[in-house]
């Protein structure tokens, strides 16, 4: 049950039960089988956290992982930041953040993959390669996406910019400047469009209004 301190480790303070730490500086670390490899003022509190090459990070919880990224912040349980993440805060559970920067996640199992500026709550969402997004919901999935705020259940939005969209299973790909609200919309090579209703379809459709029932644009 002793803690373990090897490499080159300087400047530390470690309090618990079997805390390993290999090469870090100036570091605290409080818990139990909490793991610490590589890094530098990185405080984390727990039980059983790994923290490799890291940089100016805090992590809270149980099995949380940073690995390769610096000024972040983690709270929870099974959460995970990787790939030169910077400068983001995650919270819940079974969340994952891989190459973002200034990007805050909250709720479980919901993944920013690539995203800048984004904030991301709920459950079950996927990110990428998004800036300046804000999700709310479970089952959203956004992909190649700048300043849109999502809404809801199961959205999927791609390729799009500047969009509003709240309800449930709308579906835009290369949209802009739009707000959609209903469920089951299909709106894809549109920009400057209001839709509103249930299963509306709009494919080249610019500058149009879709309010009601299965309209056909």
């Amino acid at each position: 049950e002793l803690n373990d301190i090897s490499g080159n480790t300087n400047n530390t303070l470690i309090s618990g039960k079997k805390n390993y730490e290999n090469n870090g500086n100036n570091n605290t670390i409080l818990g139990n089988e909490e793991v610490v490899k590589n890094s530098t003022n990185v405080l984390v509190s727990g039980k059983n956290n790994s923290i490799t090459n890291d940089i100016e990070s805090i992590v809270i919880g149980l099995s949380n992982t940073l690995t390769d990224s610096e000024k972040s912040g983690v709270i929870g349980e099974s959460n995970t930041i990787i790939n030169a993440t910077k400068n983001s805060v995650v919270f819940g559970k079974s969340n994952q953040e891989s190459n973002g920067n200034n990007n805050i996640v909250t709720g479980t199992t919901n993944q920013n993959t690539s995203g800048t500026n984004n904030l991301i709550t709920g459950s079950n969402n996927n990110v990428s390669s998004a800036t300046d997004t804000v999700i709310f919901g479970k089952s959203n999935t956004i992909t190649n996406g700048n300043n849109n705020m999502v809404s809801g259940l199961s959205q999927i939005v791609t390729d799009s910019s500047n969009n509003m969209i709240e309800g449930i299973t709308n579906k835009l790909v290369k949209v802009g400047n739009s707000a959609v609200y209903g469920k089951s919309q299909d709106i894809s090579g549109s920009y400057n469009v209001l839709t509103s209703g249930l299963e509306n379809k709009l494919e080249l459709a610019n500058n149009s209004v879709a309010i009601g029932y299965k309209n056909d644009i």
